[in-house]
């Protein structure tokens, strides 16, 4: 999730808004701080999007620009593999 203006709620809203059927939600993001997109948008669902909020299993802190669209699947299966692991 990048986003030139990460205070936008708007663009959160609208996130949500595409996710609000998944059962299980993984969020892919990277940065620190403010620039971690995945992480604010957690925190934005925690005050507006309760349902959704409780859905999101995890988060993956990944250098996104460097990798390809089937390298990030790849990543998300992983940590999903695992996760049926645990719980």
């Amino acid at each position: 999730m990048h986003h030139p203006d990460p205070d936008d709620p708007k663009y959160f809203d609208d996130v949500a808004a595409e996710i609000c059927d998944a059962d299980r939600i993984l969020l892919v993001g990277h940065g620190e701080g403010r620039s971690n997109m995945a992480e604010g948008f957690i925190e934005h669902a925690r005050h507006k999007h309760h349902d959704i909020a409780k859905r999101v299993i995890g988060t993956i802190n990944a250098n996104i620009p460097a990798l390809t669209e089937p390298q990030i699947v790849e990543l998300a299966h992983s940590w999903y593999a695992r996760y049926c692991r645990t719980v």
